[in-house]
Order: structure tokens, then C-alpha cells, then sequence
């Protein structure tokens, strides 16, 4: 498993710092390492720190756990302020509704791919095809306004 679950009582990984170059990282107890690699999936690199650079630390208990054997990692995104933006975007009150709105255009776009043909132009032309477009999506909103209309009679009229 490339991930593991942060734990709550030990300092997270920003509160670790870059250099301007990005190639060494510091602890907030002051140790630095040029020890990195890639992450698994490339999105950052991993620092670690050996464990003759935590043993007299006097952060030790806040920056690993007691059981630790081995030093500390470390991961760095290379995207590390926007990935913060988002999660704070995802802490906002709005951010539920716009989470659901998503899977509802999404369902009408496979929609047209599955049963409109929506991957084959048929015709030729830039213009033509958005016409095609167009009219398929008006059949697919006229489809969903009928469907909606049809729930909503009483059963003896359906």
C-alpha cells in the first residue's frame, strides 16, 4: 500500500521545510536530508532521515512514533500549494453542492455517447457537426423534461 493514514499526534508533513532548491529538507527540530527519492507515483519526493539524526533530537516524541525503528520519511508534493488550496476549497460550505452537480452532467454526456452515437460525427464539417451536437442535446433534454413530466401525473394518466 503506497499510503498510509497520517497519525494525528506526530507533526504532519508540512510542518517539514525545502530548501529554495528543493533538493534537501529540514525537520522543525532542525536536522536536514539530502536522502530523497520519487515518489511511487511521481508527484513528489520522499526525504528520509536517518536515525542517528532523530536519536538526541529533542523533537523525537512529536516527530516519531515510540515503536520506530528506522528513521523518518518524509513526502513532498511538487504541488504542495495548490493540493492545499483544494483541500481547504473541500472544507467550505458550498463545496458539497458543487460535489453533486458533476454526476449529473456526467450521466448526460454518457448518455449521448452510449445511445446517440455520440463519438461518430455523421458528417463532415466543423459546422455540421456541432449542429449534430446541438440537436442531440436537445433531444436529450426534451427526453429528460418528458421523463420528469411523466413521474410527476398521477398514475391513471401514464
Amino acid at each position: 500500500m503506497d499510503w498510509t493514514p497520517p497519525q494525528p499526534e506526530l507533526f504532519p508533513p508540512a510542518a517539514c521545510t525545502l530548501t529554495e532548491a528543493k533538493d534537501e529538507g529540514q525537520c522543525p527540530g532542525g536536522a536536514t536530508s539530502r536522502t530523497r527519492k520519487r515518489t511511487r507515483r511521481g508527484h513528489g519526493w520522499q526525504f528520509r532521515f536517518r536515525v542517528s539524526q532523530g536519536r538526541a533530537c529533542p523533537l523525537r516524541t512529536p516527530c516519531l512514533s515510540p515503536d520506530t525503528t528506522e528513521g523518518r520519511s518524509v513526502n513532498k508534493r511538487d504541488d504542495e500549494a495548490q493540493y492545499q488550496a483544494a483541500q481547504q476549497r473541500a472544507q467550505t460550505a458550498e463545496y458539497p453542492a458543487v460535489r453533486r452537480e458533476p454526476p449529473r452532467i456526467e450521466r448526460k454526456l454518457a448518455e449521448r455517447v452510449r445511445w446517440q452515437a455520440g463519438r461518430r460525427a455523421r458528417s463532415r464539417g466543423r459546422l455540421r457537426v456541432k449542429i449534430q451536437y446541438v440537436r442531440t442535446a436537445r433531444v436529450v433534454k426534451c427526453k429528460r423534461i418528458v421523463k420528469r413530466l411523466s413521474l410527476s401525473l398521477p398514475p391513471h394518466f401514464t
